[in-house]
């Protein structure tokens, strides 16, 4: 039985100089005899990762971004659609690609050197998050960062 293999496939539909295709890997577990598919890299270029006590793939960043205090989205960013200033202090992110549910985290961090100022995430849906940024308890609008991890 093998130890190890790597499949070559066709993903999706051939045409006149189009022939997309996905790459999977496989192993053998110590008490095994049989393939076990551990990754994929299909024709849009999705990595899926499997074959591991959950996944590690949902452990991977799936949106970041920085936007400066109007809401203004800056160009190092990923999965991020928009950033919606709503009010003062308050903002909108939707997401490029919608978690597969509203069980993600997300991470925010402000800019800002006075000590009582606080990025909140007020809501989390699978299409976009909203916070909120507090100075003790007025919204303040202020430069952010949001990184979000979780299952899309």
């Amino acid at each position: 039985s093998p130890a190890a293999a790597i499949h070559f496939e066709v993903d999706g539909t051939v045409g006149t100089n189009v022939m997309p295709g996905k790459i999977e890997f496989y192993t053998t577990p110590a008490s095994s005899t049989t393939l076990t598919k551990r990754m994929t890299i299909d024709a849009a270029g999705a990595l899926t990762l499997t074959g591991v006590a959950g996944s590690v793939a949902s452990g991977v960043a799936k949106a970041y971004c920085t936007a400066i205090a109007d809401g203004t989205l800056q160009s190092n960013s990923f999965n991020i659609t928009s950033v919606a200033n709503t009010a003062t202090g308050k903002y909108t992110v939707t997401w490029d690609t919608d978690f597969a549910n509203t069980n993600y985290v997300v991470l925010v961090t402000v800019e800002d050197t006075a000590s009582e100022v606080t990025g909140v995430v007020a809501t989390v849906a699978v299409g976009y998050v909203t916070i909120e940024i507090l100075e003790v308890d007025n919204w303040i609008s202020r430069p952010f960062h949001i990184l979000a991890i979780g299952d899309q």
